[in-house]
């Protein structure tokens, strides 16, 4: 048994070493810091996705810098009641390509988003929670957005590194609260 589990576990190595070198991320980065999750994210993401990562304080100063910064929390309506971002948008990643392709005003979330969606002609900051997780590979919310969001040809995009969790770490300011539902209960004709 104990022989099965170490093939199993070097056959999962090698297929792992394989997808990397498919989508062109893996090789070694002397810049990285790998002891921290976004050394180890940043390993392991597609060249075209390392672009406009930004620290907390970096992205501090682009929404300081930037009053017409759109911002886009891409998580889930739970970890949106733990915290965001001030004049965030809420679209769930799950949600993100049917609204962007939807051609009506958004209907998600009117409480928050107002009917708004991102605009491709205006400078764009996606972000989520960042959820903790021991394997680099597996994309966050935020990952999946940019993939989405590129998909559909938004150029100028920005994102948290580490997220909701790391801006909260780093005692930035934020909001808390409860979005309003996005689907009204059907009155009764009692």
């Amino acid at each position: 048994m104990r022989q099965s589990h170490s093939i199993l576990s070097r056959s999962c190595h090698v297929l792992i070493a394989l997808a990397c070198l498919a989508i062109g991320g893996c090789g070694p980065d002397s810049k990285l810091d790998l002891t921290t999750d976004a050394g180890r994210r940043m390993q392991y993401r597609n060249p075209k996705d390392r672009d406009n990562w930004l620290s907390p304080a970096q992205t501090a100063e682009l929404i300081r810098t930037r009053p017409d910064l759109q911002l886009l929390f891409v998580g889930t309506v739970e970890d949106y009641r733990q915290g965001h971002l001030p004049r965030s948008m809420l679209i769930p990643v799950t949600g993100l390509r049917m609204t962007l392709d939807d051609r009506t005003q958004n209907s998600l979330y009117p409480a928050v988003n107002k009917g708004r969606k991102p605009s491709r002609k205006r400078t764009l900051l996606v972000y989520c929670w960042w959820n903790g997780c021991d394997c680099p590979t597996v994309p966050t919310y935020t990952e999946l957005a940019r993939r989405v969001l590129r998909e559909r040809g938004y150029r100028d995009v920005y994102s948290l590194e580490g997220g909701m969790r790391a801006w909260k770490a780093a005692d930035l300011p934020y909001e808390t609260g409860e979005p309003a539902p996005s689907v009204h209960k059907p009155e009764t004709g009692e």
